[in-house]
């Protein structure tokens, strides 16, 4: 009943404002997995059908704008390109499944392409999008004052929410840092830069509570890349605030795992010898495969574990959920080229840097009030995501496609600006 309930609002909601409705549907995306947790596995298809009917709602409306073939055409390249390998592949019931999440996620970007209609419509997602991240913050702060940590160990004491794992939650949040910059540089009222500084410190605090090592390197990234853009005494300041309130916040547990980065780990733990053992197992697959890999879906198959590995990395996620005998790669960009080959994991990294540069490129000629464009704030945002997959496998994340297709519209939007003011320009 509860389902069918969600389900109606987001017809509802998208009956009466598409725009809205995508908007809610990236939301949920985002703290779906506090739903999952708090009202148990039943939910776990919930943005499956309310993205559905998102979906039938913008589409029989009409608000769907179709886009041009050099959008689309990677996108259909590289589903071939995995079809085939999936058809010489290991195992095709795993490459199926695989690619079936691939799909999703591809049919995501291009709906979302072309549902955003102007530069109002992608503020509104950042700020679906920044809603869903401090959300999930709140969950993280809750989980600490609560001790109903995700991972709740004698030595690990480790917050999530927004998934199951620590890491995957810290990379979302980061995603959220830049948006909370840029909403607070361009608001000029007290009550809003307030509001978005309170929101940057809650994604902050979130990101030190899961006590993710990638998490703050890709912090650092973000915070480098924004820095660049403008480097003067107000970010300086800005990011020495940061900083401060990193330090202050974190406890001292926190600052013991991310030094294992430097000299190794203690207690036992075998999480960065795994993912060695991960990276060299993967490579060599690539090496024996590297023309279509091994499939979709496959790179747990190559993975001969010892036993030492086996409770970490396949048997039982950090939840503490079953998630089946299948190891994953901690690296998006190592998974796809072992299971797609190289011309798979090339269009892979083509897609992105088309978005990144479509993105990149939006700024440009606009009025930004000498900060950042939003064109750039969804590049930095996207980035740290991609930064993550390094350590992460985050190839089908729903958000990070989500993402993609705000980078995609962009180009819309300037290719629809551009004709506008030909056509003004001829009438004058």
């Amino acid at each position: 009943m509860f389902l069918i309930i969600v389900i109606s609002l987001f017809l509802c909601a998208s009956f009466f404002s598409p725009i809205h409705g995508l908007g809610a549907w990236l939301l949920l995306l985002v703290i779906h997995g506090i739903i999952v947790a708090v009202f148990g596995d039943g939910l776990i298809h919930l943005p499956l059908y309310a993205g559905l009917a998102v979906i039938v709602s913008t589409l029989l409306q009409r608000q769907w704008s179709s886009l041009r073939s050099h959008i689309v055409w990677p996108f259909g390249l590289l589903l071939v390109i995995m079809c085939v390998a999936a058809l010489q592949g290991i195992n095709l019931g795993a490459s199926l499944a695989s690619m079936a999440l691939y799909l999703k996620s591809f049919l995501l970007s291009l709906f979302v392409a072309g549902c955003i209609k102007d530069e109002k419509n992608l503020k509104l997602m950042l700020l679906y999008l920044l809603t869903g991240l401090v959300m999930g913050a709140l969950y993280a702060v809750y989980q600490s004052v609560t001790n109903t940590f995700s991972i709740n160990e004698l030595n690990s004491q480790r917050a999530a929410g927004l998934r199951g794992d620590p890491n995957d939650t810290a990379m979302l949040l980061v995603a959220g840092v830049p948006v909370a910059i840029y909403f607070f540089s361009t608001n000029k009222t007290v009550f809003a830069k307030a509001l978005f500084v309170v929101s940057l410190a809650f994604l902050l605090f979130g990101i030190v509570l899961t006590k993710s090592r990638g998490g703050l390197v890709a912090l650092m990234f973000v915070m480098f890349l924004i820095y660049i853009r403008r480097p003067n005494i107000k970010s300086t300041l800005f990011g020495l605030v940061m900083v401060v309130f990193v330090s202050l916040t974190a406890p001292a547990s926190y600052w013991e795992r991310v030094g294992t980065l430097v000299y190794g780990e203690k207690r036992g733990s075998v999480s960065m010898t795994g993912r060695t053992f991960l990276l060299n197992t993967g490579l060599k697959s690539f090496v024996d495969n590297p023309v279509l890999g091994v499939g979709p879906g496959n790179f747990g198959n190559i993975s001969n574990f010892n036993p030492g590995l086996n409770s970490l990395f396949f048997g039982k996620d950090h939840a503490g959920v079953e998630s089946g005998k299948k190891a994953v790669a901690h690296n998006m960009y190592l998974e796809f080229f072992v299971e797609n080959g190289v011309f798979g994991g090339l269009l892979f990294l083509i897609i992105f840097g088309k978005a990144l540069l479509t993105s990149l490129s939006y700024d440009k000629g606009r009025v930004t009030g000498g900060g950042a464009g939003v064109g750039f704030i969804i590049v930095v945002a996207i980035s740290g995501m991609l930064f993550s997959g390094l350590f992460l496998s985050q190839g089908k994340s729903s958000v990070l496609w989500f993402m993609v297709g705000l980078a995609l519209a962009t180009g819309q939007i300037a290719r629809t600006g551009a004709v506008v003011a030909r056509a003004r320009a001829v009438n004058k």
